[in-house]
């Protein structure tokens, strides 16, 4: 378990860097026992640290897929319940869905500038 930091787009951003509210959530990735290929996937679950809260569970998988030599794909899948009952679901269909995407678009660009950020540091000479 781990504690991750979810960014809560608030108004237009670029690239997270506009308004937002930082969530902090109780995490659990679990790696694949058996890797497809090229393909790593990691079973995620996020849930918010007060049980209280009212946040959405989430449950789902980020997969990491090779596309070139210099390049791989990140993708995000799952679902979640919007909590409040009738209530939750009524704004989630308004306005949570995409809260919920843009927040899952802000988390996958910070995974992927850490990538890069660790290919550049680890392999210097390669990513000229």
């Amino acid at each position: 378990m781990v504690v991750l930091r979810l960014r809560v787009p608030l108004g237009p951003s670029d690239a997270g860097k506009g308004l937002s509210l930082d969530k902090e959530v109780i995490a659990s990735l679990d790696r694949s026992a058996q890797p497809r290929g090229l393909e790593e996937r990691i079973t995620v679950t996020w849930a918010p640290q007060d049980a209280h809260e009212p946040f959405p569970k989430f449950d789902g998988t980020l997969s990491l897929e090779a596309a070139t030599p210099k390049a791989c794909f990140l993708k995000l899948e799952g679902k979640y319940e919007p909590p409040l009952g009738v209530a939750g679901k009524a704004f989630d269909t308004a306005l949570g869905r995409r809260i919920a995407e843009s927040t899952a678009h802000l988390l996958l660009k910070e995974i992927a500038d850490w990538i890069e950020l660790a290919y550049v540091q680890d392999e210097p000479h390669l990513s000229r």
